[in-house]
């Protein structure tokens, strides 16, 4: 019966000499035996023919002899390498030991593989004074642990592709790869000449030293420092974004995009700059070039040279025409997204102009109300000559009023035209001249006229007012106007006055005509006017003095109330004005004329006339009947 966990196997042999089993003739575990070598075989778990055993060889002395099986020492030292001594025999030592992986020389323990205990040299095998020397503690030549070398110089070659290691305290501490790439204090992690890690690199010089960290570092920390300034460098802020601190307070970032941030660690443009205290930038130049240059050359010609934003959103934008709407066109242009304005101030916060979102323009006003609004009671609208720099023409609006102004600075006249000809105009002294042609009976003389060369009225008044303040023209003269002062003088070339209203209300002509306009074409309704006697019969003619004229001679005439009492008629009334000062809601004062609630009466003359007519036909109606009465008496 066959072991527990052991299988029969088969035995076989064979006769011939120098024969071995092959692994295809065994099973795993099999023996075979060549009875003419004295050699015994057997199949390994692995599937291999390994020799087990071989007859002993005859003892003696031989030139050759090949030990099949261990050799056993009766004397030396454990370990010890067999060696010849100088009486050639073969003994061992503890100076040179080997316990069957690890060499030692000068230890009886060696760690390694091979393991020298003392210092250990390398010489020149043609120069014995070029050496090269190991050692470690008291066996060093300089230190704790030392290569030193009597040469020039040292070189440590790695050959073929593998990496050059330097460990220290169990740990790696440097590393020069295959191609020539160096890592201090960590494994190589990236294809640059230099890799550091934990702890950095401290550069020395006369005054001090700089670190450069393993680390992400921060800003009260940067990677890459300098010496007593720990808080001054550049650092790793987040994945892929690079950063600079001063003081410990990140100053300027650049991120994965390549965008730079001065005061932002959060570029959104290529160059984005914060403050929340200074100007956010400022470019300086000594030299006689632009300051600051912006160019873009994209081949469309789109997008602007400067945007100017407000929270992150774009108001508008500034460049060339071209950049601006995709063209070629290189005219500079101010560019103002939509629902936004463009305003511009000067000397501080003082508004000068504004372009609103509609394309009106103020000057002076941040709500232009048209296409153009000035603002600006001080100055207003100019116009200057260019050849002599004179500012001749301005229009300006009142102070503290809606009164406006339209002035020539220069002592010269103010001319109007249409159809590139003149057609008014104000001279130096204030008269204004106005014609249809330009040509003026007296272009410079002290009085305005209206001048009309076409077969048409030259000046025509109308008003549309059904009010009862209502003048059509309305003449004033002063009170220390002389005698000879008409309110309308008429005047024939060569023939002087024709018709005046003078002074004191008097109206003259040259003829004493009077008329009215009677054409029956232009009546209706025609009957003989009723019996005016009593009414005239009822006037009282009256003498008297007006009282803003005591001192004149007494005239005569009817009183308004009085003819009132027989011919209401007659009368009119007009309601009483005065001029005063009101204040309107803007806080403007202004001259009205307002009622005042009393009226001044008049008397139609000319009608008073036809009905003193009409009484004095009556009159002769009795003075004929009365005539024929009296003939007839007198005929009887």
């Amino acid at each position: 019966m066959a072991q527990t966990g052991y299988t029969p196997i088969q035995l076989y042999h064979s006769t011939s000499a120098g024969t071995s089993p092959s692994g295809a003739n065994l099973a795993s575990g099999e023996v075979a035996l060549n009875v003419t070598d004295g050699k015994l075989y057997y199949k390994d778990g692995g599937g291999t023919v390994q020799l087990l055993a071989s007859k002993d060889a005859s003892s003696g002395t031989f030139s050759n002899v090949t030990i099949t099986s261990n050799l056993t020492l009766s004397g030396g030292t454990a370990n010890g390498v067999l060696y010849l001594n100088g009486s050639k025999v073969a003994t061992s030592g503890s100076a040179l030991v080997f316990d069957g992986t690890n060499l030692g020389v000068g230890t009886s323990s060696p760690a390694t593989k091979l393991h020298v205990s003392g210092q250990s040299r390398v010489a020149d095998s043609s120069n014995a004074a070029n050496y090269m020397t190991f050692g470690v503690g008291a066996n060093a030549p300089y230190g704790n642990a030392s290569i030193s070398t009597t040469t020039a110089g040292l070189a440590i070659v790695a050959e073929g592709a593998g990496n050059m290691t330097f460990l220290n305290n169990g740990s790696e501490r440097m590393r020069i790869d295959s191609s020539g790439n160096l890592s201090v204090t960590g494994t190589l992690n990236s294809t640059g000449s230099l890799t550091v890690q934990t702890g950095g690199i401290i550069m020395r010089n006369a005054t001090g030293n700089g670190l450069l960290q393993d680390s992400a570092g921060s800003a009260a920390s940067p990677t890459y420092s300098f010496y007593n300034n720990a808080d001054l460098g550049m650092y790793r802020s987040v994945a892929d974004t690079l950063a600079w601190a001063t003081g410990g307070t990140q100053r300027m970032t650049l991120d994965s995009s390549g965008n730079l941030g001065i005061g932002t660690s959060s570029p959104g443009n290529k160059l984005t700059v914060a403050s929340t205290a200074n100007d956010a930038g400022k470019f300086t130049s000594t030299a006689t070039t632009t300051a600051l240059v912006l160019d873009n050359t994209h081949a469309n010609g789109w997008g602007s040279n400067l945007a100017i934003q407000t929270g992150g959103t774009a108001a508008g934008f500034f460049g060339t025409i071209g950049s601006l709407l995709g063209n070629t066109t290189q005219d500079l242009a101010v560019y103002a997204n939509t629902g936004n304005g463009f305003r511009v101030y000067t000397n501080g916060n003082n508004l000068r102009a504004t372009f609103d979102t509609s394309g009106n323009l103020g000057i002076g006003t941040s709500s232009p109300g048209s296409k153009v609004t000035i603002s600006d009671p001080g100055t207003g609208l100019g116009f200057t000559n260019a050849a002599s720099g004179n500012f001749n023409i301005g229009l300006l609006a009142g102070t503290g009023s809606a009164v406006a102004y339209v002035f020539q600075r220069a002592n010269a006249d103010l001319i109007f035209g249409t159809n590139n000809t003149e057609r008014a105009r104000i001279t130096s002294g204030g008269y204004s001249k106005f014609s249809n042609t330009g040509t003026y009976y007296g272009s410079t003389s002290s009085y305005h006229e209206f001048r009309n060369d076409a077969d048409n009225a030259v000046l025509i008044v109308s008003s549309s007012s059904t009010g009862s303040n209502v003048a059509n023209v309305y003449s004033e003269l002063s009170s220390g106007a002389n005698a000879g002062a008409y309110h309308f003088g008429g005047v024939v070339t060569g023939s002087g006055y024709q018709f005046t209203v003078d002074k004191d209300g008097d109206v003259k002509n040259t003829n004493n005509s009077y008329g009215s306009i009677s054409d029956v074409k232009v009546k209706q309704d025609i009957a003989d006017a009723s019996s005016q006697w009593d009414d005239i019969k009822g006037l009282r003619v009256r003498k008297y003095r007006f009282k803003n004229k005591p001192d004149e001679a007494l005239q005569i005439g009817v009183i308004a109330q009085e003819i009132e009492q027989v011919s209401p008629g007659l009368v009119d009334e007009t309601p009483d004005f005065e001029e005063v000062e009101v204040t309107d809601e803007e806080g403007n004062v202004k001259t009205e004329r307002q009622p005042t609630g009393t009226v001044t009466k008049s008397v139609k003359y000319s009608v008073l006339y036809m009905k003193a007519v009409k009484a004095l036909q009556e009159a002769m109606a009795r003075i004929e009947k009365l005539e024929a009465e009296v003939a007839a008496m007198k005929g009887a």
